[in-house]
């Protein structure tokens, strides 16, 4: 991936540098924006992007067509949304809280609707401080969906996978997956035609999404690098890709589009990651890992009732000064 899981490979020195490369063979025009963004740190780019995800709320269209229900344009509309659906005996939406991710990417869009585009990127980047009422605001945000029951309830366990059942089933209405989603409802023998996705909305302009990329890297101790990079280029490049569709769904190269017979989201869905200008990263991609555990300890303690939403901020905060004083 990039951000931060390539991060300890880049500082360790162990991966080359790759603008040269990306100077030869043109790469910057190649690939989404913000997917070399994605994985460039200091001012270098220390990969070539093989994928770009997004990642939304994909939703049963047979529920929202039988209670009435339009695509949200607004988070207050997203709530309502909620609301119908509980009212009628159905969850809004499903989770899998085992390991945490799962959870991340919905308190992620919070952030994003709570704090907005340009304070959630110094959130990120630890220029503020946790402990602000926009942070506050997403955990209660959480609490809310928690305790609305507006999510299947006790998912802490859950795996992720397994939380696709409910909505499979009719007894849920959303889950916040990616772009992989078309080929994993394919995977399960579900019918493609009951499933639709939109990007939540967060009210800001623009609009951001999660995503990120994955990569692939050359070791600095690779004895061809030239020839490396010529052969990823070559894997890149939409020439070779289109005529190797089945094995490019998701490719961060623009201009590569699957059949879209077959894969009608995936294609929506490519249109929206290769033209995006700006999104923001899985906070698992913004921090690393000794953070991340305490990001998801305190998800979960706000998840389980432990701690307060303004006890879950100060709290958060406080596991960034504890890696600052260490790291810094």
């Amino acid at each position: 991936w990039g951000g931060s899981i390539a991060s300890p490979f880049i500082d360790a020195g162990q991966v080359l540098e790759l603008t040269p490369y990306y100077d030869q063979y043109g790469w910057h025009k190649l690939f989404a924006p913000w997917a070399v963004a994605a994985i460039s740190r200091r001012g270098g780019v220390y990969g070539v992007p093989r994928c770009a995800y997004g990642m939304g709320l994909w939703y049963r269209k047979d529920l929202f067509d039988k209670y009435e229900l339009s695509v949200p344009k607004t988070y207050a509309d997203l709530e309502a949304i909620c609301v119908t659906l509980k009212k009628n005996g159905i969850y809004a939406g499903t989770v899998g809280g085992k390991y945490g991710w799962h959870t991340m990417r919905l308190l992620d869009y919070f952030i994003e609707h709570a704090a907005g585009p340009e304070l959630h990127n110094k959130l990120n980047n630890l220029e503020v401080s946790w402990d602000i009422p926009e942070v506050v605001e997403a955990y209660r945000l959480l609490k809310r969906w928690v305790d609305n029951q507006w999510l299947v309830p006790d998912f802490l366990t859950i795996d992720p996978g397994d939380a696709r059942w409910p909505w499979y089933k009719g007894e849920a209405a959303m889950i916040l997956e990616g772009i992989w989603m078309e080929g994993v409802i394919k995977g399960d023998q579900q019918d493609l035609g009951k499933f639709d996705f939109f990007l939540p909305p967060t009210d800001h302009e623009p609009l951001r999404y999660s995503a990120f990329p994955e990569q692939t890297m050359i070791a600095k101790a690779s004895k061809h690098p030239d020839e490396t990079a010529l052969l990823l280029n070559y894997l890149s490049v939409p020439e070779t890709q289109k005529r190797h569709l089945d094995l490019f769904v998701n490719s961060a190269t623009a201009g590569v589009t699957p059949n879209c017979d077959e894969w009608p989201l995936t294609c929506r869905w490519r249109e929206i990651v290769l033209t995006s200008r700006d999104t923001y990263p899985p906070t698992d991609q913004a921090f690393v890992k000794e953070l991340m555990d305490g990001y998801f300890e305190v998800q979960d303690g706000v998840v389980a009732g432990k701690l307060t939403p303004e006890e879950a901020a100060k709290t958060l905060q406080q596991r960034v000064e504890e890696w600052k004083a260490k790291n810094q």
